[in-house]
């Protein structure tokens, strides 16, 4: 199968000085990001292009979102 660039470099693993290996970012990381970005380029294409109404749905689903996105990616800003 062949990867991207950038999918190999997320899936890309390193070693730690004591040995550990350590992800990128892991499967549930990815969806996130995934989700965060397709959100953020089609509601303003929706709207623009498409000329959708904007709804309270869209506010809701991105507050969602940057929650998921806070919830796992929150190790990176907590230290333990």
């Amino acid at each position: 199968m062949h990867y991207s660039p950038f999918l190999k470099r997320c899936e890309a693993t390193y070693s730690s000085s004591e040995g550990e290996f350590v992800t990128m970012a892991s499967i549930g990381q990815l969806k996130i990001l995934q989700e965060v970005i397709t959100l953020t380029v089609f509601v303003p294409f929706s709207y623009l292009y498409l000329r959708e109404k904007l709804t309270l749905d869209y506010l809701w689903a991105g507050i969602c979102l940057l929650g998921a996105a806070y919830f796992i990616f929150r190790h990176l800003w907590t230290t333990t």
